[in-house]
């Protein structure tokens, strides 16, 4: 009776393996360069084919590379100079029912192993795929989470970097020159991304910055005795708004930290849109029409303060879920500025033109953090 048992046992237990080993990998691959594989493909997007091969080794290929694609009971899928000869719909509908049914049958195999009363040692399953890379579950994981939510949209703060200003010291004579300070800013970023693919993406950030100042100056000075008296003061306004916008784009590298992070670098390129107000009263300022004195204070500010500029670097990304993350990045800024400041004088007595042009040029580094939501 133990005999027939266990005779029992090992032929069912052989007979799964058999059936399993001769359905796991019933799919193969033929590349360009003539190299074939037995494969499992789990599924299919636009551009790439996702298979385990090789003792569950999980990998994907691009349609560039393949020759031809063969799914058992479906048969080519995909060729060379025709693309895929069936529906992206039709080949991931059929792999997850096949794997539904590979599911079935082996919980059915377990099961009829668990109620065997005879005690033996189990035989281990050879070549089982990894219970996380069944394609169902992948398919649900690669082709619905983020790679496939094309459009995101990010906030970036970044809480400290360090700017130039291009400012005039003096805009009432030939000699006025220009000065930069660097200044301490915070900014806030936004970003609208769209996936070309998976792992790249063409971003569009836009940002915004502004300082305004007021002085309002009243000075009056009188001899206690009457004879002399002095009266002086002035109001003005200065500011500078600055609107960025850059294009570029982002490249994910594959997730060897978790499934969970991602690691990307950025490149891009833009253009820093300056808006300058200067106003100026003389409170006591005795007007004299035979004098001209004028200059391009204004759009000179706005022209060196408009740079365009390069940028680079790299930032990593945590996924909460297929909608929600938490980034990071730093980048390298390269600009450059440019501007011709224009001045005009003109009395009875002289006449004084200028024309001077200035070019700066300069890195920063911005360190920010923030959200990205897809959809």
């Amino acid at each position: 009776y133990h005999y027939g048992v266990i005779m029992k046992t090992i032929l069912l237990s052989l007979f799964s393996l058999i059936t399993f080993a001769q359905t796991q990998l019933p799919d193969s691959l033929i590349l360009i360069d003539g190299r074939t594989t037995n494969c499992l493909i789990k599924g299919v997007d636009e551009s790439r084919i996702y298979f385990v091969y090789n003792n569950n080794v999980d990998e994907m290929v691009v349609t560039n590379a393949l020759k031809s694609a063969y799914i058992d009971s479906l048969g080519n899928i995909y060729v060379a100079g025709s693309g895929f000869t069936k529906s992206q719909d039709e080949i991931n509908g059929f792999v997850e029912q096949r794997m539904e049914k590979m599911e079935e049958e082996k919980e059915l195999q377990e099961e009829l192993r668990r109620i065997d009363l005879t005690r033996v040692n189990e035989i281990t399953e050879v070549n089982e795929p990894d219970r996380r890379m069944l394609p169902n579950e992948v398919r649900h994981r690669q082709f619905k989470t983020r790679r496939y939510n094309q459009w995101s949209f990010g906030i970036l703060y970044v809480p400290y970097y360090t700017s130039r200003e291009y400012l005039m010291t003096n805009s009432g004579s030939a000699e006025a020159d220009v000065y930069s300070y660097t200044s301490s800013q915070a900014e806030l970023e936004s970003q609208l991304a769209y996936a070309l693919l998976p792992q790249l993406r063409l971003t569009l950030e836009a940002g915004y910055s502004s300082s305004v100042t007021e002085v309002n100056y009243d000075y009056h000075y009188n001899y206690t005795s009457g004879l002399y008296s002095d009266e002086s003061g002035y109001e003005s306004v200065s500011g500078l708004k600055k609107l960025d916008f850059t294009l570029g784009a982002k490249y994910y590298f594959k997730n060897f930290i978790s499934d969970k992070v991602s690691v990307f670098a950025v490149l891009g390129i833009g253009k820093q849109f300056a808006f300058a107000e200067y106003k100026y009263k003389d409170l006591y300022e005795i007007p004299n029409s035979d004098i001209i004195n004028e200059n391009n204070k204004k759009d000179f500010t706005e022209d060196i303060n408009s740079p365009w500029h390069f940028n680079f670097g790299f930032g990593a990304e945590y996924f909460f879920n297929e909608s929600l993350s938490l980034t990071s990045n730093i980048r390298v800024l390269y600009s450059s500025y440019s501007g011709t400041y224009k001045y005009r004088y003109i009395s009875s007595y002289n006449t004084i033109t200028s024309s001077k042009e200035y070019t700066f040029k300069e890195f920063i580094t911005k360190i920010g953090v923030g959200l990205n939501f897809y959809f």
